[in-house]
């Protein structure tokens, strides 16, 4: 099992869907792994480039080798702010920075090499999304953290035929391919708006989930 744990530290997390054009809709929800493997090649490269790109690309592919579940925390958006209006950017989803959001790949496994680089990568990793949207990383043990048990999960792939909880929502969530490469997750500037108009980018692929109904109404907040 590989767990990947993210706390918002400040309060807030913010980020583009692919394929919506700047300024329309929301943030996207729950955070895409393909944008965790981006932020943690990204935190190599700046902070650890002595560590050997084949070391990092491992560890990446075992992030690809399954679709993960989510144990999510409470989301909430200010009050009549879901979305932009009048060119106003959209609100943040407002997460309590002691709440933590675990990413759990439930059938997959690190050798000992990779889980330090990847441990040390995430580490590194100052933002999720948006440079606003702060937060830290890390990698849990699965022994020492109890495993995805240990946390509620509350959102997963979508299975066809499989009959959905009451109140469960849809969600589009964006995952590294199998095949993805280096130059697919690694990338020196940001992607122009053109790009971020594409459905999916380069080395991902767009899959249905569902988040439980317990989990899936944001709460408001009052401004």
């Amino acid at each position: 099992m590989i767990r990947i744990s993210v706390r918002f530290t400040a309060g807030q997390y913010s980020a583009r869907p692919w394929g919506a054009r700047g300024g329309d809709g929301g943030h996207e929800w729950p955070p895409s792994p393909f944008r965790i493997v981006r932020a943690a090649t990204a935190a190599w490269k700046y902070n650890l480039p002595d560590i050997a790109e084949e070391r990092v690309h491992a560890a990446v592919r075992r992030l690809a080798s399954e679709l993960p579940v989510f144990c999510l925390p409470r989301a909430g958006r200010i009050a009549g702010r879901g979305a932009a209006k009048g060119g106003a950017p959209p609100a943040p989803w407002r997460i309590d920075p002691r709440e933590v959001l675990h990413v759990v790949w439930q059938g997959a496994a690190l050798s000992a090499g990779e889980e330090a680089t990847l441990s040390a990568i995430l580490a590194r990793v100052p933002y999720l999304g948006r440079t606003d949207s702060w937060c830290e990383m890390r990698l849990d043990g699965g022994a020492e953290a109890g495993g995805a048990a240990a946390c509620r999960v509350n959102c997963r792939p979508y299975v066809h035929g499989r009959e959905a909880g009451p109140g469960a929502v849809p969600a589009r969530v964006i995952v590294p391919r199998p095949d993805v490469t280096m130059d697919d997750v690694y990338r020196s500037d940001a992607p122009s708006d053109r790009e971020r108009a594409r459905a999916c980018p380069d080395g991902a692929k767009a899959v249905p989930y569902l988040i439980d109904g317990a989990a899936a109404s944001p709460y408001a907040i009052e401004e």
